[in-house]
């Protein structure tokens, strides 16, 4: 179990922005047209659904020390160590719930500055360059034209953490640098100081470590879940 300090639980009316429909981290279908935003009832909140170095710990540990959790607030929630991570997290708690499941099982926690998943569909900057925490999906963008009105494309390409909260990116540009990024196999918890991700199958998802937003993206889908 991830052992953190976390000072509040998310706050009631906690604004999710979904994006459907979903098909885990692949590489078929280049875009995905549905789209829907939902905002969570209070009732739903808490229930509803440097350089590339690596740093992985020896296997044979009982537990990982990840970076502290801190956000503003007086509670703290607690992952369920017997949550459901099959599905796609839809607040800051079932993202926590899915990186400690992660980290109960592989044992290992990686900070790099890039990224890219084992499929190569979704590839992740934390740091290390001028732009801020990001995730990309390279086939499989959503469309969303009420998210992307005014913007040069209807798609949303790329999720990234500005300021302690996820945004929705409809990009025509790449954050895609040169080179060949390091692959992170399903199930391993990376990060820094400032954001935590877990790639996983069925998507990847990040956090922030200070202000209790994050997101989930996987092609055709995105989730963005925001303190306040």
């Amino acid at each position: 179990m991830i052992r953190r300090t976390v000072t509040a639980v998310v706050v009631l009316g906690l604004p999710l922005v979904v994006a459907a429909c979903g098909g885990g981290d692949n590489s078929a279908d280049p875009q995905v047209p549905a789209t829907v935003t939902v905002t969570q009832s209070a009732s739903s909140t808490t229930t509803s659904i440097p350089s590339d170095g690596v740093a992985t710990l020896p296997t044979d540990l009982p537990s990982i020390q990840l970076p502290t959790v801190a956000f503003p607030g007086s509670s703290a929630p607690t992952p369920d160590p017997s949550a459901n991570v099959s599905r796609p997290p839809r607040t800051y708690l079932q993202a926590l719930e899915h990186i400690s499941a992660a980290e109960a099982e592989h044992a290992s926690f990686e900070q790099k500055n890039r990224w890219i998943t084992p499929s190569g569909n979704i590839y992740c900057v934390l740091g290390g360059g001028p732009s801020p925490p990001s995730c990309e999906i390279g086939a499989g963008a959503i469309r969303d034209p009420a998210v992307c009105r005014g913007a040069p494309t209807p798609f949303v390409g790329r999720l990234e953490i500005r300021h302690g909260r996820a945004r929705a990116v409809c990009n025509t540009d790449t954050i895609r640098g040169p080179g060949v990024a390091p692959t992170i196999g399903y199930g391993t918890v990376v990060g820094n100081a400032a954001v935590i991700c877990v790639s996983e199958e069925i998507g990847v998802t990040c956090i922030s470590t200070s202000f209790g937003g994050g997101f989930f993206l996987r092609r055709g889908e995105y989730l963005i879940f925001n303190n306040g």
